[in-house]
């Protein structure tokens, strides 16, 4: 029997916003939940999270104070159907 193992890869997503109150990351790796992945601000209004994931392709948004918004440092973006933009992280 051939086993397919897929390591996952911890990936640090950031955002620097200094003036915001709560930022979350919502994508494809969640279901787009905006309430599942909060991040934490540091003393310099850098705000993180780390996820393990596995290989492939995903899309994500940050949601600053209700809003959303694609990564400000992720030129990689994918652009739905419906006409949105997301930014995209490929984890190898």
């Amino acid at each position: 029997m051939l086993r397919l193992f897929f390591k996952t890869k911890i990936i640090d997503f950031k955002l620097v916003a200094p003036f915001s109150k709560n930022v979350s990351l919502a994508g494809t790796f969640n279901n787009w939940s905006t309430n599942s992945l909060k991040m934490n601000k540091d003393d310099k209004g850098v705000w993180r999270v780390k996820l393990k994931l596995k290989p492939g392709c995903y899309e994500y948004k940050f949601v600053i104070d209700g809003k959303w918004m694609t990564d400000p440092e992720n030129m990689f973006t994918s652009i739905s159907n419906s006409g949105i933009v997301n930014s995209v992280v490929e984890v190898k």
